[in-house]
């Protein structure tokens, strides 16, 4: 079964109290994922894929990726269109 990342995000904040619920609801709709993993504890992997496209199950398996990385964390990141259009001006990426 493929992992649907806005209903893990949705379970997730469920379990929240009043003010952290539509907070974690926001950072995840506006692609705050760092902010997320660095404000909230034992948050699902499930939230983060397919919505992070800097994780490294994001896009993998689907055929998007032109190209995959290994980051310092060993993590295979997928490289498409969306991750290069979210780096900055000047940034240089090798396939």
């Amino acid at each position: 079964m493929k992992t649907n990342a806005a209903v893990a995000a949705i379970k997730y904040s469920l379990g929240l109290n009043r003010d952290d619920c539509p907070n974690f609801l926001a950072m995840w709709n506006e692609g705050s994922f760092q902010e997320i993993k660095d404000n909230y504890d034992n948050v699902p992997e499930e939230v983060f894929i397919g919505a992070d496209p800097f994780h490294p199950k994001t896009n993998l398996d689907d055929g998007l990726c032109i190209g995959e990385l290994v980051n310092a964390d060993g993590w295979h990141v997928c490289i498409n269109d969306e991750v290069i259009s979210q780096l900055e001006e000047g940034t240089k990426v090798y396939l």
